[in-house]
Parts: structure tokens; sequence; C-alpha cells
């Protein structure tokens, strides 16, 4: 019975540490986007925060074009080490992805591992009924199963890349 109440106490001990982490990084990612002007630099330490969060190894947003039919690479955190890729990946016709884009329609996130054990996950970015890109989080060595802060964070990007389409001028990038 006592190791039972152990069990759980140190079960509780652990939700706890979790949610303040949690907590803690929410509060950062948060407080970069109200506070920081730069549009750029706020989207770009938010994906560090969230990267270092999952200890990942990359974490981008891609935005679509449908009248296009591509998909850029619009902006990359990658850690100390890791390749970016963000220069490789502008204008990806967007039926290279297309399983993707159906899967996020259909189930709203991607969670996965492969036999090596690399995990990854993402999340589609909603300007009301219409999916204008992704956040993915790749190489994920924590909390590899843990949606919520990349639901999160799905929203807070979605708002900020409305801001930035509808003030344009206010910010140094702007996508043409």
């Amino acid at each position: 019975m006592a190791n039972l109440k152990w069990e759980s106490l140190k079960n509780n001990k652990n939700m706890i540490e979790k949610n303040a982490t949690f907590g803690a990084i929410l509060e950062k990612c948060i407080q970069i986007l109200a506070t920081e002007r730069d549009f750029a630099v706020s989207i770009n330490q938010f994906l560090k925060y969230v990267g270092e969060y999952y200890n990942a190894n990359r974490v981008y947003i891609l935005e679509f074009d449908w009248k296009s039919n591509v998909a850029d690479n619009t902006y990359e955190w990658c850690a100390e080490g890791v390749e970016k890729e963000i220069d490789n990946l502008k204008g990806v016709p967007l039926e290279y992805i297309s399983s993707w884009v159906d899967r996020l329609k259909c189930d709203g996130e991607i969670c996965s591992s492969d036999s090596v054990g690399d995990c990854l996950m993402a999340v589609p970015l909603y300007s009301g009924s219409t999916m204008i890109g992704l956040i993915e989080a790749d190489g994920l060595r924590k909390h590899a199963k843990e949606l919520c802060l990349m639901r999160v964070c799905s929203y807070l990007v979605t708002e900020q890349l409305g801001k930035k389409e509808m003030n344009c001028s206010q910010y140094l990038f702007c996508r043409n």
C-alpha cells in the first residue's frame, strides 16, 4: 500500500513538473510574439522556444500558396549542428506533399516515428476554413507524443501571419 502511495506521489510530482515546463514555454512563446516588433525575429525566436521544448532538430513553417500550388518554407529554427533546409524548400509543388495536406485536413495533426525512432509532428495553420500552411517539428527527443504545445502554436502563428498580411508595411520581411 505504501508503494502505491509513493508511486502516486511520484506521478503527481512528474505531472506538476511537466505542466510547469509547458506553462513556462507557452508564456515565453506568447511574450515574444506580443512584444517583439520585428516579425521575423519574433517568429524565429518562437520556433526556437518550441524546438527547445521538444529538444527537436528542426522546427519550421511551410506556407501554402494555393493560387500557384506551391509551399514555401518561410521560417525555420535548427538545433546546433543541424543543417538548415529553408532555402531548399521554396516553391515546393503542393502535389509533392498532398498526402500530408490531406492527412492534416482529416486528422488535424501528424505525429509519427520511424523505425530508428526519429519522431516528428506537424499541425496545420488555418485562416478561416483555408489551410494556409503547417508547422512541423522533427527529430524530437522530448515530449514526442505531446501535441498540445503544437496545437496552441498553430493558433498563435496563424494570428501572427494574419497580422503580418494586414500590416505588411510594419514588418521587414513580407511575402510577395
